[in-house]
C-alpha cells in the first residue's frame, strides 16, 4: 500500500515538550522520545498497577505512514530500555479518518480499540474574517453574544502565570466542580486542572473567566500550541443562565485565537451519536465550524497472555 500523507492534520499540544513535562513532573509518568526515520512521537509509559505498563503515544506519532514505518516504530518502543517491558503499544495517529489508513493499520497487526481522547470534534477556521465566523453561527448564538455584553457580562483571560497568583485559577476550580457534580460526572483532582491552567511553554494555557459585576459566572481553559487553540475545560455558576456568558465566553476566547495568529480552533469533542454529549454538542456545534473525525486510538501487542488479561479485568471493572 502507498505511504498516508494526505489526511495529515498537524502536531497535537498531547506531544508538546510541555505537555510531556506536565505529565512527568506533576502526574510522575515517564516519558520517552522515539525517533525513527518516517514516524516520532512522544510516548508515555503508562503504569497498569503491579509492576506492569503499556506505551502510550497520545495523538501520535508524527511523519509518514506506511507498513515500513509503523514497524520500526513499534520495533523502537520495543527496544527502548524505558519502555522495553511494555506489554502492548497504544497509539493515535492525529489524521483524518480514512478507510485506507484504517486498513494499513490493520495489515501492521494494529488493532481499533475505545478511543483515549475524544474521536469526534468540530474544528473551526479561524482564517475566516470575523463577519464570516459570526455568519456561519446559528442566529441564536449570534443573539445570546449580544445578549450576554448588553446585560453587563465582561470577559477576561488569564495567562498561564497569572491564573494562579491572581486568583482566576480558583474562581475557575469551583465553577468546575460545581458543574461536574451537577452533571455527575468525572474528574481528575484538583491539581490536574492546576497544572494544565499553568502550562507554559511551547504549549501553553489561557483561562477565561466570565464575569457579571464582579461574581464569576462562566469559565474556561484554552491550550495553545502549533497553530491550533483547544476548548480542553469550561464550567459555569448555575442560576446565571439567562445571562449567556458561556456563549460570549467562547466567542472571546476564539477572537483572543484569531489575534494572537492561530489558524484553527478545536472544539475537543463533538458528537451526534453519543446521547449523553448532546447538549455539549448541540452548542459547540451552534458556532459553526466543520465536524472532524479522528482516526481513534489503535493498539500493537507485544505480549498476548497479558494484553487478554488486562482487557478482560478492564471490562470487569
Amino acid at each position: 500500500m502507498s505511504d498516508h500523507k494526505n489526511t495529515y492534520i498537524a502536531v497535537s499540544f498531547l506531544q508538546s515538550a510541555a505537555w510531556a513535562e506536565f505529565q512527568t513532573e506533576l502526574l510522575g509518568k515517564k516519558t520517552v522520545r522515539i525517533d525513527t526515520e518516517n514516524l516520532s512521537g512522544r510516548v508515555i509509559r503508562a503504569s497498569v498497577g503491579y509492576g506492569n505498563y503499556y506505551a502510550y503515544t497520545p495523538h501520535g506519532p508524527s511523519g509518514n505512514y506506511t507498513q515500513a514505518s509503523l514497524a520500526a516504530f513499534t520495533h523502537a518502543v520495543r527496544e527502548n530500555q524505558e519502555l522495553r517491558k511494555s506489554f502492548f503499544l497504544r497509539i493515535e495517529p492525529f489524521f483524518r479518518f480514512s478507510a485506507p489508513l484504517s486498513d494499513m493499520l490493520k495489515d501492521a497487526g494494529f488493532t481499533k480499540v475505545n478511543n483515549v481522547q475524544p474521536e469526534e470534534t468540530i474544528v473551526l477556521d479561524l482564517l475566516e474574517e470575523e463577519d464570516a465566523l459570526l455568519k456561519h453561527m446559528e442566529h441564536n448564538t449570534r443573539y445570546s453574544i449580544r445578549a450576554a455584553a448588553r446585560r453587563g457580562v465582561s470577559v477576561t483571560a488569564f495567562s498561564a502565570s497569572d491564573a494562579v497568583s491572581k486568583n482566576a485559577f480558583r474562581e475557575f476550580w469551583g465553577m468546575f466542580l460545581e458543574t461536574n457534580m451537577r452533571h455527575r460526572l468525572r474528574f481528575y483532582p484538583e491539581a490536574y486542572y492546576r497544572g494544565v491552567c499553568a502550562l507554559n511553554g511551547d504549549c501553553f494555557s489561557k483561562t477565561y473567566i466570565a464575569y457579571h459585576g464582579n461574581t464569576a459566572v462562566a469559565a474556561a481553559v484554552i491550550v495553545f500550541f502549533r497553530g491550533r487553540a483547544t476548548y480542553l475545560y469550561a464550567s459555569s455558576r448555575s442560576g446565571f443562565g439567562n445571562l449567556n456568558a458561556p456563549t460570549l465566553l467562547l466567542w472571546s476566547a476564539i477572537l483572543d485565537a484569531k489575534k494572537m495568529g492561530y489558524t484553527s480552533f478545536d472544539f475537543w469533542g463533538a458528537s451526534d451519536t453519543k446521547k449523553e454529549w448532546a447538549r455539549v454538542t448541540a452548542f459547540k456545534k451552534s458556532f459553526g465550524g466543520t465536524p472532524v473525525r479522528y482516526m481513534g486510538s489503535w493498539d500493537y501487542v507485544y505480549n498476548k497472555p497479558k494484553y487478554i488479561a488486562y482487557t478482560m479485568l478492564k471490562k470487569i471493572l
